[in-house]
């Protein structure tokens, strides 16, 4: 079985033996995983940023949305996009997967790990604590559970994409309409992709802080800071996917209908 690689290096320093070819090949696999992980979900992040702008085409009316959905799927633009976001999601659900606990025993020591953290910090607030539970720690539980959930809501997600794009089971056409897609939101689906948005904004604002400090970008920044941009890009990605979504629920009337005359 492969120890993890900080079992490594520590076995390795405690015996003060320098790396060997084993280690260093330990070491690159791990570097391809953090590459695949974290270049999947930059990439991912970029693109659910773009689908909210995508579908904000409603706040145009369905006459908006549906001439957007033409333009795309005519020029064949939706359908490699559509095959491309699908395997970076598999991708990245394999590749960050490795960090999921699969175990009962892993599991349960993750549960009292965060609930440890979680303890720690309100007594901390209520002035019992010395010193404040490391906040970056809470932040990758947070990180974790959000992307569990993600992974089985947003497979139903995509699934549903691909279905519209290269289907016409719920439409007149294949791609997709409008008033199927409204209508499928407003019978029941705007929960479920309210409790997405939510949980995209966690775990994308999280994902976007840690590989910042991982890989050294704004390296001139100190961590508050980072926190503020990322807490400000979570914020920023919530409210404007659920305005979107008010509107594909038919809770708001599309406010820039009228320019295009509907």
């Amino acid at each position: 079985m492969r120890q993890p690689l900080d079992v490594i290096d520590a076995e390795r320093v405690a015996c003060g033996t320098p790396a060997g070819p084993a280690d260093r090949a330990a070491a690159r696999r791990e570097l391809y995983w953090e590459i695949l992980s974290g270049g999947s979900g930059f990439l991912l992040t970029v693109y659910i940023w773009v689908h909210v702008f995508d579908v904000g085409s409603l706040l145009f009316g369905p006459e908006g949305f549906d001439r957007l959905a033409e333009f795309l799927e005519g020029f064949y633009i939706a359908q490699p996009v559509v095959i491309l976001v699908t395997l970076l999601f598999l991708a990245h659900a394999v590749a960050a997967a490795r960090k999921i606990p699969a175990r009962a025993r892993e599991r349960r020591r993750f549960n009292r790990l965060a609930r440890e953290l979680a303890g720690a910090d309100q007594r901390w607030r209520a002035g019992e604590g010395a010193e404040r539970p490391h906040e970056d720690s809470r932040l990758w539980v947070w990180q974790l559970r959000t992307g569990m959930l993600i992974l089985v809501l947003g497979s139903f997600h995509v699934g549903l994409m691909i279905i519209d794009t290269f289907t016409a089971v719920w439409g007149e056409r294949h791609g997709m309409e409008a008033a199927t897609t409204m209508e499928r939101v407003a019978a029941g689906l705007s929960w479920f992709y309210l409790v997405l948005l939510v949980l995209l904004a966690i775990h994308a604002s999280v994902g976007v802080y840690r590989l910042a400090l991982k890989w050294g970008v704004a390296a001139g920044r100190s961590r508050p800071a980072l926190k503020r941009f990322a807490r400000i890009f979570g914020i920023a990605f919530l409210a404007a996917g659920i305005f979107v979504l008010a509107v594909m629920a038919g809770w708001l009337p599309p406010p820039f209908a009228f320019l295009l005359g509907s």
